[in-house]
């Protein structure tokens, strides 16, 4: 295991904050930063990566005191979505890499789907199977994923089924992301999870706010769009993630349908003046003098004169 620690001081305080990345297959340590002490954690590396035969999984250690599942839906309500209704979704990654690898890549740490009524269709830490030769990170505590959360006992689901529930839910609907590059990438037991969903980028929506490369982050475009304050602290948690890009997505479809009735109106408004225009051009037509001034009612006939006058005249 390779530790990072970085030490800040606010009011005489000094905390100290660990980035750390877990190596399988060895001993780990891990420092309570709050009393500095130090313990041999093998049996919590087992707990997050226990050997496994296809298709099952054997857990041992017993979940940590006092630790209460983050996730709000840790299972699929397919219920909640009503077909073709659009859902948001958003994911908080943890990365991995193998020896042989020159990067890392990202795939799923916690995911959430909501409804356009912003409820979860699903809220889940995603737990992977342990890998030879391949190392997790665990991103800061901000970005709202913890070891514990990962722990099968404490709650997080297969990542194999995860992401099999999330091509269900999804499928045949629109699928609104914010800045979705990562999001969409994070797949690996099912990466065409999005073959039969229309993806929709509010950050592609809104990259006006932005001139620079225009891709404003959710919290500035929830500024300037909604009025409201997320990621505040810089903390991130996908549930509130999703509920805000579908709230911009819905903000970006009623004043299209606001648009779109306007322009209803104007076209309805413009048939109108043109229907009136051609009834009173039917009645001046159909209204004019005869050879002495006097007013008829009448079509004009040419070559049929009634009132001799040379060939022109009207009839009544």
């Amino acid at each position: 295991m390779s530790s990072q620690r970085n030490q800040t001081t606010a009011g005489g305080r000094t905390s100290v904050h660990h980035n750390t990345t877990l190596i399988l297959g060895t001993t780990t340590t891990i420092t309570n930063s709050a009393t500095g002490t130090s313990t041999a954690q093998q049996n919590v590396m087992n707990n997050i990566y226990p050997t496994q035969s296809q298709g099952t999984s054997t857990q041992h250690a017993q979940p940590a005191a006092q630790y209460h599942c983050r996730a709000t839906q840790v299972y699929p309500k397919f219920g909640l979505l009503l077909p073709g209704e659009p859902c948001a979704i958003d994911v908080e990654f943890q990365t991995y890499k193998h020896e042989d690898w020159p990067t890392w890549r990202h795939r799923i740490g916690r995911i959430t789907i909501v409804n356009s009524a912003l409820e979860p269709a699903l809220d889940v830490y995603a737990f992977y199977p342990r890998q030879d030769k391949v190392k997790k990170n665990v991103p800061p505590e901000r970005f709202g994923i913890i070891v514990e959360d990962l722990l099968l006992c404490n709650g997080a689901q297969a990542a194999a089924k995860v992401e099999r529930w999330t091509k269900e839910l999804i499928r045949d609907r629109t699928v609104i992301v914010h800045g979705g590059k990562h999001d969409l990438s994070a797949f690996i037991f099912e990466p065409d999870v999005f073959a039969k969903s229309t993806i929709v980028d509010t950050q592609v929506i809104y990259g006006h706010l932005q001139t620079r490369d225009y891709t404003p982050g959710l919290r500035t475009t929830a500024e300037r769009i909604l009025g409201v304050s997320v990621q505040q602290m810089g903390h991130h948690t996908s549930i509130e993630d999703a509920q805000t890009t579908m709230k911009l997505y819905d903000r970006e479809a009623e004043k299209a349908r606001i648009e779109a009735e306007r322009a209803a109106g104007a076209e309805a408004e413009r048939v109108a003046r043109a229907a009136e225009q051609v009834r009173r051009w039917g009645q001046q037509a159909g209204r004019g003098r005869g050879p002495g001034g006097q007013e008829y009612q009448g079509q004009w006939r040419v070559g049929q004169s009634r009132a001799g006058n040379g060939g022109h005249g009207y009839a009544n």
